[in-house]
């Protein structure tokens, strides 16, 4: 299977797409974003050596919410769901920001899926998303970035006029994001040596 899809997963019908093929790379796309928006520049390149998987989560893009709660737990456990139907047992996870909170869940409740992991601008405790202003401006969105994906939200998700519940979801779920140390990844995703 190659291009767009759909699939029944926990409820949503997830949008993915499939580009290339060789090993499994799962593309997982930043909070308020899409695949398009997240990864569209990089997917020729990696489609080259891999079978990029590239998904939609709730509420995101061409994947319609649904009154499920909003979690980087549920989300990983769709991600897995769906791996599970294209019968992918091992692969490379690539996540972006919100995508890389999601990568994390699914290494850590299921460590033999993950071959590789590729994590970018993936916070690890609430202070990471800058709720305080912490950061320099020049680190955070512009009202640009905001503007372009409220633009592609508008032109390709089922309910074009819902962006700002997703902010607002997506607001809820940094909120409630866990705090780790960096003692408590190095342990959380320590793996054995492999014999």
């Amino acid at each position: 299977m190659s291009g767009p899809a759909y699939a029944s997963v926990n409820g949503l019908q997830m949008y993915y797409e499939v580009h290339g093929s060789g090993p499994p790379l799962v593309l997982l796309h930043g909070g308020a974003l899409t695949i398009g928006l997240s990864f569209g520049a990089l997917i020729p390149a990696l489609a080259e050596s891999h079978r990029v998987i590239a998904v939609e989560m709730q509420g995101h893009g061409h994947t319609a919410d649904i009154g499920r709660e909003m979690t980087p737990e549920s989300f990983a456990d769709d991600i897995v769901t769906l791996l599970g139907q294209l019968g992918i047992e091992q692969a490379d996870l690539l996540g972006y920001s919100l995508g890389g909170c999601v990568s994390l869940e699914i290494v850590t409740r299921h460590p033999d899926l993950v071959r590789k992991l590729v994590l970018a601008s993936t916070p690890t405790c609430r202070s990471d998303f800058a709720l305080d202003g912490q950061l320099a401006a020049d680190r955070m969105p512009t009202a640009a970035d905001g503007e372009e994906w409220e633009a592609e939200y508008r032109r390709i998700a089922p309910h074009p006029n819902g962006f700002a519940d997703l902010i607002a979801r997506a607001a809820a779920m940094v909120g409630a994001i866990e705090d780790w140390s960096p003692e408590e990844l190095r342990a959380r995703f320590a793996r054995p040596p492999s014999s």
